[in-house]
């Protein structure tokens, strides 16, 4: 048997400390535990002093101990251990032989130390030989937590900041960087109007972009040096229900949608609105910075919320809000393959419309991930509210439009005016024209409490206006301390009623002069003179001839400026472009011309505000060039556009609108090759599509054109954009991808949820694909009413090879895929329509009028309807050769329907007919829309669309 002996030599051996062992730095203390061949213990035993605040940081304590078997004569295992889990062990178990010796360091734990409140804290570090037991050699260890002093209230960290934005600027287009870390990286308001100054804040009411003037290059070189960043954000939801996520910050290029450095949202696709989803790009992530990080449903919720998301060197990563950790994860890999040409935005993505509503108090950037100390600092330093009254209201604006002398649709809108603060206030409204009334013009709010304002175009008024556009302001100021005081516009256009229009000025191509007066008998030769030299408001005749109308920078004039084709053959535009670096006021109107040209866009507008076409042929030269199609007319970032009574033919694309406002395209005929009739991108508001003919070319193969677009996919009215009314169009003959359908929002700027929507009055028939009409992601006040929707017949002839379900003879003339997140399909209301064909929406909608063959599918409305619907069926229970429109299906063999009407209804009269009766009128059954012209338009001699009954569908206007 061995016996041991062991001493404490040399315990703090050149240690440059206090004797008691104390840490005073950095300096690790070296001390030798000597086991001998002696039996007896000899115990040496030291204390060691740690003191620190709460939550740290602690100064080191590491202590490096050599256990030897100096004089031993055989081999030692001996173990180490502590009674507190703030002490770690480098080693705490081995052995020795005769002569070894071992280094052994043992230390304090920061990560557990920084978390004990403040007190005094004792721990006994002992080894022992597992020989003898009852024998060890111990480390007594003290550590000292003092109280943390708490931050002034106003004192937020500092260190690492790198930007900070206060929204401390009034009402100005610009937000301004505080930091004073380097030069200051400025953000610009995208649309001023769209924001109100809040207490304390900037709110953002309608869809907009806050964005660096140039790339955020100081926030992505910090970042991409230290690998690591901390986003910091005070905010205020105007709306739990913004999903997708809504972009709360972001760092991203021009294809925003699909690639990013970092990005900080609201809720996340296909799950839940209250929580908050950070993106973050690595070399171990995908370009778009997924997988996301998010913080669970119901995380986030109302009130001013500090949310804050950090990643360390490693990758180590945690959102908090309000203080506590809400997710931690990791977004492992570096930040190498960050691109330092992307912008900073708040409230939207760079280039896609991923727009958040709500209020921004602080947003900061530092270059390295703070602790949980640190974002508990800046909580309580706070979001700088003052304690004040806030005035808020709801977005939107009054557009109204009609012939001189009335009617007018449009001309009214409800606002409600509250107050966020914490103080009452005193507020008023006005309005800048006389042809503006308000219900309310001001008075007092209390805390919390809300007022309405109708604002409303009055009849009399606007109906003594002449032609023209006319715009009003209307300003709700808070007068007590100005916090969210904001104006919302007023638009009023007045169209002429068909007269004869006095021509001011005259252009002619073959025989004018630019130094000539422009008057009759000397007309100028260009359009750019005539634009130049001509008065706001003027007419210009143009003779036949070819001309050439396009600009970067616009003469900024307030009334319209109209060239206007004179009688004879149409004056030619090689295509038309408006292209402006930023929002423009253009007002011009071009009327009665040709605008053909062998580019990809025969219109162009960027920025271009106030424009109208009116009565131009709008075509291509080849519907394809270079690999891509050909577009009639695209807008993009635009206002206030119409396009009326234009034909636009011969070209891939109809009518593109992208991130426009107002746009409104009425009695055009749109035909086109294989792509999108109208395509109603992301970003748009208050569209109006009505009284359109929308029809497929009869080209059925592709040219050998190498140019060509060999695989369409397109909808006759694709939607990706709420806030659209479409009324009175007749669609027919295209629409591969449906006829209208609401895109989801995975597909190129789809919504998350579809609202505001307002179709009525269509005849939708004959579309290339399966569905008339579909829509995913359905929102609040989706209005379906007075329309007739079918989509086609089944291929093959029953029961004998028909595609499908064999018991439906048609397709599906109305499906809704799905509802935005957290909706439950009830914003869907369907009145006075006829649906040819099974239709599948949600049991939630309401509904009352309807006509439906074939109602029923995995997601029925109902099996009993609130109103007079009918349910059209056959004669016959049999499917084929049958020469009524319906044919077999689900309702001819059931004895027990529940419907308050089923008839036996024949809506053809032709044994081919294609959803519109092409036969006798005389004859009609009761259901019936009317006749179809030689004009491809429905007669206005159907039973349904006399002057007592709703009118189903569109006809020819005059």
């Amino acid at each position: 048997m061995h016996i041991l002996k062991a001493a404490f030599v040399a315990l703090i051996a050149g240690c440059g400390g206090d004797g008691d062992g104390s840490s005073t730095g950095a300096t690790s203390y070296d001390g030798e535990l000597n086991f001998t061949s002696s039996r007896a213990w000899a115990i040496g035993i030291t204390q060691i002093s740690v003191t620190g605040p709460e939550g740290g940081p602690f100064p080191s304590a590491d202590r490096v101990f050599q256990l030897s078997n100096k004089d031993g004569v055989e081999t030692i295992h001996w173990t180490g251990t502590s009674d507190a889990d703030w002490l770690t062990f480098s080693q705490d178990s081995g052995t020795l032989l005769p002569g070894e010796r071992v280094g052994v360091t043992i230390a304090l734990d920061n990560a557990v130390a920084d978390t004990l409140a403040a007190g005094s804290y004792h721990a006994t570090a002992n080894y022992v030989d597992a020989s003898n037991p009852d024998s060890s050699i111990a480390v007594d260890w003290h550590l000292e937590v003092t109280p943390a002093e708490p931050p002034p209230e106003d004192d937020r960290v500092t260190d690492g900041l790198i930007a900070l934005y206060e929204f401390e600027d009034g009402d100005g287009a610009l937000v301004h960087d505080t930091s004073g870390y380097g030069a200051p990286m400025d953000l610009a308001i995208e649309s001023p109007a769209h924001t109100s100054r809040v207490a304390g804040g900037l709110a953002v009411n309608v869809g907009t972009r806050i964005q660096s003037l140039s790339a955020a290059t100081k926030l992505i070189d910090a970042a991409t040096a230290s690998n690591a960043l901390t986003v910091e954000v005070w905010l205020e939801s105007t709306d739990l229900d913004q999903n997708g996520p809504a972009r709360i910050v972001s760092i991203a290029g021009a294809n925003s949608a699909h690639d990013r450095n970092i990005m900080m949202g609201q809720g996340q696709y296909s799950s839940a609105s209250d929580q908050i989803a950070v993106r973050c790009r690595t070399t171990t992530t995908t370009n778009d910075g997924t997988p996301a990080i998010a913080t669970g449903p119901g995380s986030f919720g109302t009130g001013p919320t500090h949310v804050v998301f950090t990643r360390d060197a490693a990758g180590a990563s945690t959102t908090y809000i309000n203080g506590s950790a809400a997710v931690t994860g990791s977004f492992g890999g570096d930040l190498s393959n960050w691109d330092s040409s992307y912008l900073l935005t708040l409230a939207n993505e760079a280039d896609t419309d991923r727009s958040w509503l709500g209020a921004l108090y602080l947003v900061a950037f530092y270059d390295r991930a703070l602790s949980q100390a640190e974002v508990s600092q800046n909580l309580a330093a706070g979001a700088g509210l003052p304690d004040a009254g806030a005035l808020t209201l709801t977005a939107g604006s009054v557009y109204a439009n009609g012939p001189e002398g009335g009617p007018f649709s449009g001309t009214s809108n409800a606002f409600t005016v509250g107050n966020s603060g914490s103080l009452s206030i005193d507020w008023t409204a006005s309005a800048d024209e006389s042809w503006v009334d308000l219900s309310n013009t001001g008075g007092t709010l209390a805390p919390g409490t809300t007022r309405l304002v109708d604002v409303t175009i009055g009849e009399a008024e606007a109906a003594a206006l002449a032609p023209g556009l006319y715009s009003s302001t209307v300003t709700f100021t808070n007068t007590t301390d100005g916090f969210g005081s904001t104006t919302r516009d007023v638009s009023l256009l007045v169209s002429t009623t068909g007269g004869e229009v006095d021509v001011n000025f005259y252009v002619d191509a073959s025989s004018g002069s630019d130094s000539n007066s422009g008057l009759q008998g000397a007309p100028w030769r260009t359009l750019a003179h005539a634009k130049a030299a001509a008065t706001s408001g003027a007419v210009v005749g143009v003779y036949a001839g070819a001309y050439s109308l396009g600009e970067t920078t616009a003469s900024g004039r307030s009334e319209y400026l109209t060239f206007k084709a004179m009688p004879g053959p149409r004056p030619s535009l090689p295509g038309l472009w408006f292209d402006y670096e930023n929002p423009t006021d253009t007002f011009l109107r071009v009327e009665g011309f040709e605008i053909n040209s062998n580019g990809l866009r025969q219109v162009n507008m960027y920025n271009a505000r106030h424009v109208e076409l009116v009565d131009c042929d709008i075509h291509g030269d080849q519907w394809a060039t270079g690999g891509q199609g050909v577009d009639a007319v695209y807008l993009h970032y635009c206002w206030d556009i119409l396009i009326e009574r234009c034909a636009i033919y011969d070209v891939f694309r109809g009518i593109v609108i992208a991130k426009t406002t107002r746009p409104t395209i009425r009695r055009n005929y749109v035909r086109t090759k294989a792509g999108t009739l109208i395509a109603y991108s992301g970003g748009n508001e208050d569209g109006v599509i009505e009284h359109n003919h929308l029809a497929g070319d009869a080209y059925t193969g592709y040219p050998t054109n190498p140019d060509a677009v060999e695989s369409p996919h397109a909808s006759i009215i694709s939607i990706r954009s709420g806030g659209l009314t479409i009324r009175g169009n007749l669609m027919h003959g295209a629409g591969s991808s449906s006829g209208m359908m609401c895109y989801s929002p995975d597909a190129a700027g789809g919504e998350d949820a579809y609202s505001d929507l307002l179709i009525e009055n269509n005849a939708l028939y004959d579309t290339t694909n399966s569905n008339a009409v579909r829509i995913y992601n359905l929102g609040h006040n989706v209005v379906i009413r007075n329309n007739l929707f079918y989509s086609r017949v089944r291929s093959g002839t029953c029961p004998d090879g028909m595609i499908g379900n064999q018991r439906y003879r048609y397709y599906s003339p109305l499906t809704v895929h799905s509802y935005g997140p957290g909706l439950d399909g009830s914003g869907l209301e369907l009145y006075n329509n006829i649906f040819i064909g099974l239709i599948s929406v949600p049991n939630e909608a309401t509904e009352f009028n309807n006509v439906v063959w074939a109602w029923g599918g995995a997601t029925p409305l109902s099996m009993s309807p609130s109103g007079t619907s009918h349910i059209a069926v056959s004669t016959a229970s049999s499917c084929g050769n049958h020469s009524t429109f319906f044919e077999d299906g689900f309702f001819a063999n059931n004895p027990n329907l529940s419907f308050p009407q089923a008839v036996v209804a024949d809506f053809s009269l032709d044994p081919n007919g294609l959803g519109a009766n092409f036969g006798n009128p005389s004859v009609q059954p009761q259901q019936s829309l009317g006749s179809v012209g030689p004009d491809g338009f429905l007669r206005d001699d159907g039973p349904l669309r006399s002057s007592s009954k709703h009118s189903v569908g569109p006809y020819q206007l005059p």
